[in-house]
């Protein structure tokens, strides 16, 4: 009769892992903190088919084990348990580029500036990690399809992209993303209307200075009037 792998799930692998401290295994000579994490890992084997990296995984986990003993351990208190915390990316990333796509929209004019007429240039400080967990998260994406990333460049020349991208990182409707990409004016431009333009021709560029941490935004828009005319050339 052939033999049954017992499955668990993720709750009770968790559990298993959290209250392995009653366990025989830990009584007896005190263990290190390495030899701790290894048992801890081995608790995890039991999810090894619905990851897909299992390497990978067990390095990142053995990181978040270790980061939560480094803040609890005795003599650790107040200020310093505070920055030995690991800050989720996401509200950071959706935070900066919701502030990205408002600044977008309120330099989109009428009446453009001589110097570069149709153009957008924004740049903001930001952490290198920052820029970073975009730069990634951008490059693990499934097509490469409408953008291209280099160290301290990523390039979008395709706007379904561009829309689906920063859709995911605002965490806001692809729809809201593409309406801070439009403007309409009113006054004696009333019926005029501007909106970002993103293509292999004029594409929609985010570069980073590590030198000076900062991050540049740099695009193109187009303005048409009231019948359609475009000014933008």
């Amino acid at each position: 009769m052939a033999a049954t792998r017992e499955c668990f799930s993720v709750e009770q692998v968790i559990e298993e892992v959290c209250s392995s401290g009653d366990t025989s295994e830990l009584e007896g000579p005190q263990l290190s903190v390495e030899d701790v994490l290894k048992l801890s890992l081995e608790n995890f084997r039991s999810l090894r088919p619905s990851v897909v990296n299992y390497s990978e995984f067990q390095e990142e986990v053995s990181r978040q084990l270790l980061n939560v003993y480094s803040r609890h351990k005795i003599g650790v208190h107040g200020t310093e348990k505070v920055l030995l915390s690991s800050l989720p990316a996401r509200p950071m990333v959706s935070c900066e580029v919701s502030l990205w796509l408002r600044g977008v929209k309120r330099r989109m004019l009428a009446n453009p500036k001589a110097r570069n007429p149709w153009t957008i240039e924004i740049k903001r400080d930001l952490p290198e990690e920052l820029f970073s967990c975009l730069r990634m998260s951008i490059r693990g994406a499934p097509s490469a399809f409408g953008v291209s990333v280099e160290d301290t460049g990523i390039k979008y020349t395709h706007k379904n992209r561009f829309l689906r991208d920063f859709s995911k990182f605002a965490g806001i409707p692809q729809s809201e993303v593409l309406n801070n990409l439009k403007k309409t004016f009113g006054g004696k431009r009333k019926g005029f209307k501007a909106e970002v333009l993103v293509s292999r021709e004029k594409p929609f560029i985010i570069s980073y200075d590590c030198k000076r941490k900062q991050v540049a935004l740099a695009c193109n828009y187009g303005c048409w009037n009231e019948f359609g005319y475009g000014f933008h050339g």
